[in-house]
C-alpha cells in the first residue's frame, strides 16, 4: 500500500537497488560502480505521487562521485551531501516551498551515511551545511 526504495548491500560490495510501489518493483542499476538515489523515482517517473519534485539530486551525486571514481572516501561523501548546485532543489537542500504547494516544505531533514567496509554509520541531523555528521559503530 506504500511506496518505498530499497537499497541492499553485500558483503563483497555488490548492491542492489529496489524501487517498490504496490502494483510493481523496478530495479536501479549502478554506474561505473556508483549508485545513487534520492527521493523520486527513477525507472518509472510517471509513478512519482509529486510530479513537481526535483528530479536533479541523485543525478548531481552521481557526477559529484564520478569525479573521484576509486578514490571515494566518507569525507569526499560528507562534502558532496554539503552541495548547493541547482538550489533550492540541492542535495543540500533547505527549507524552502515548492511552487504551487506552499503548505509542503521540501527540505533535507538528514543525511545518512554507510561505511560498510568499517562498520560505520555517520548521521548529520538537519541540512548538512548546518550541521555535523556523528559516527556509529554498527
Amino acid at each position: 500500500c506504500v511506496s518505498n526504495n530499497i537499497m541492499l548491500v553485500g558483503s563483497k560490495g555488490q548492491v542492489l537497488d529496489f524501487e517498490v510501489q504496490p502494483e510493481r518493483m523496478d530495479q536501479v542499476y549502478s554506474q561505473g560502480g556508483i549508485l545513487t538515489h534520492a527521493n523520486h523515482f527513477v525507472v518509472d517517473a510517471e509513478a512519482d505521487a509529486f510530479p513537481e519534485r526535483p528530479k536533479v539530486r541523485d543525478a548531481r551525486l552521481m557526477e559529484l562521485l564520478a569525479k573521484r571514481r576509486g578514490d571515494i572516501d566518507v569525507p569526499y561523501i560528507m562534502e558532496c551531501m554539503k552541495d548547493h548546485e541547482y538550489y533550492p532543489e540541492s542535495i543540500c537542500a533547505h527549507n524552502t516551498s515548492l511552487p504551487g504547494r506552499e503548505m509542503i516544505d521540501f527540505m533535507t531533514v538528514a543525511s545518512i551515511i554507510v561505511d560498510f567496509k568499517h562498520q560505520k554509520a555517520f548521521i548529520c541531523a538537519g541540512p548538512p551545511c548546518e550541521g555535523e555528521y556523528q559516527a556509529y559503530e554498527l
